[in-house]
């Protein structure tokens, strides 16, 4: 497929002159520095990086048994990587744990404030999935930090507002 090889040929030429590979062991560094508070969280086991790729394990005893209100706060659903994926998206992350294993594969482009961001986000939801559904505050609508732009919805992707900072077609 000669367009397949064209971005292909594109892609290696970006690499090759904004120096991808560089610029990505600057960001791998800002990510550890900014995932060590996760990493070095009392319920976080085997914190490890692979390129541009962190996984830390969580420690199955750590983790609290789901109890009625779970349902009332927003946390139903059953499994560790359910919750914890539920409590990123309220943090405005889209991350999704396999099984007890916290993992992220940020893209190239972050900056500094999604650095940020990012590592913020990831613990504070680990702290909400840990906590007793009596030792949190209230339904967890009401603490939701998503853009205001985010509206979690199920309707066609045309039919959502855009983020302001996607531009449309028009």
């Amino acid at each position: 497929n000669p367009l397949a090889c064209r971005a292909a040929l594109a892609c290696l030429d970006i690499f090759e002159n904004d120096d991808v590979l560089c610029m990505n062991e600057l960001l791998a560094e800002r990510l550890d520095n900014a995932l060590q508070p996760l990493a070095s969280h009392g319920a976080v086991r085997h914190a490890r990086r692979q390129g541009l790729i962190w996984a830390f394990d969580v420690d199955p005893q750590a983790i609290p048994a789901i109890s009625a209100d779970d349902a009332a706060d927003g946390m139903a659903g059953g499994s560790f990587a359910q919750r914890y994926h539920l409590a990123a998206r309220r943090h405005g992350l889209l991350l999704r744990p396999i099984g007890h294993t916290l993992y992220m594969m940020p893209p190239y482009i972050l900056n500094h404030s999604e650095v940020t961001h990012l590592a913020q986000g990831a613990l504070a939801s680990l702290n909400d999935v840990l906590k007793p559904a009596s030792q949190r505050n209230g339904p967890a609508s009401s603490k939701q930090s998503c853009p205001a732009w985010h509206k979690p919805c199920h309707r066609p992707l045309a039919d959502r507002e855009r983020p302001p900072h996607i531009a449309t077609d028009t």
